[in-house]
């Protein structure tokens, strides 16, 4: 069983970079396995759902719009590609799922049989910056702990 982990966000977008820097926190304490693969990006929904491709499981890391605080819940959702539906058009870039959707008419034996979302809110970003706030950075390290809970469920070996 081979997993890949994905921060996916925007480095010049302040707070956005949540799920990548939630990713290098499990990089740093999951050492060099060689059954988990961690990966930062800032790629559109193709080009991650490519990137995907020969994985048993994949666990993506990213923001969605809302409020941070330190009761905030992270959220958790879970999508099996190979039951998903095939797009009725295609698009040059689109979601996450609709690239799901193209590639199970194209490449189905390929996709990871699980795909988890997991994700922490955040105010949406009004400015370009390389820095994050501090509520951030605890969103982050909150996101990092559910993800590594998450792995701990999954086979991996």
């Amino acid at each position: 069983m081979k997993t890949l982990v994905v921060g996916w966000g925007n480095r010049i977008a302040g707070d956005d970079a949540v799920g990548m820097t939630a990713a290098e926190t499990i990089a740093d304490r999951l050492g060099d396995r060689k059954d988990i693969d961690v990966i930062v990006t800032s790629h559109g929904g193709f080009r991650l759902a490519e990137r995907t491709l020969d994985f048993d499981s994949v666990v993506v890391l990213d923001a969605h719009i809302g409020q941070w605080d330190e009761t905030a819940d992270v959220s958790i959702t879970r999508i099996k590609p190979r039951k998903l539906e095939p797009p009725t058009a295609t698009r040059h870039d689109g979601s996450l799922v609709d690239a799901f959707r193209a590639f199970k008419a194209l490449e189905s034996e390929r996709l990871p049989s699980e795909i988890v979302l997991i994700s922490v809110p955040i105010d949406p970003p009004t400015e370009w910056s390389e820095e994050m706030t501090p509520a951030a950075l605890a969103a982050a390290d909150r996101l990092a702990g559910a993800a590594l809970r998450e792995l701990e469920g999954i086979p991996v070996g």
